[in-house]
């Protein structure tokens, strides 16, 4: 193959990488579907009715700049979305088993008087709303308290770790 071509996965033309979009996750960095090719699959989409309605009645809420929040918050709640992310979810623990029964065990304990919420993060010492960070889902009660920064932090660098690492 010649360098900076790729071939689209779905018309299976060779073209210049610059006809393609940019994906960082992918170990080309780039996409494995042509711009032109992406565009008329979102144009189908767009045509769904479903997603007209769900567009129709995104555009109908409160469009102040303070509100963003809670204009999201208001469409996470129609029935739709709400459908959405339930089997978005119910995929996700298909797909990671060993998450979901970790997040269970912290569940229970916690509701059982077995682990106790700290007030403050291991990490940088804030009192915030502290989540259960699993180093190993395999060791389910051996959890760290962290806020939600840091414990996105840890996520970004754990994922930074491991594209290094399968690279």
């Amino acid at each position: 193959m010649l360098a900076g071509m790729i071939v689209c996965r779905v018309c299976g033309i060779k073209k210049a990488a610059t006809k393609f979009s940019r994906d960082l996750r992918s170990s080309r960095s780039y996409r494995s579907v042509c711009k032109d090719c992406e565009g008329v699959r979102k144009r189908a989409y767009n045509q769904l009715p479903r997603v007209k309605e769900m567009r129709r009645i995104y555009d109908r809420l409160p469009r102040v700049k303070e509100s963003k929040r809670e204009r999201e918050r208001v469409y996470r709640q129609l029935p739709f979305c709400r459908e959405r992310m339930y089997w978005n979810k119910a995929r996700y623990y298909q797909k990671y088993p060993e998450k979901r029964r970790a997040h269970s065990v912290v569940e229970q304990a916690l509701k059982n008087g077995l682990l106790v919420r700290p007030e403050a993060c291991s990490v940088c010492g804030t009192q915030r709303k502290l989540h259960a960070h699993h180093d190993d889902y395999f060791n389910a009660l051996d959890v760290r308290w962290l806020c939600e920064e840091c414990h996105s932090f840890v996520h970004r660098k754990v994922n930074e770790t491991r594209q290094l690492i399968e690279a």
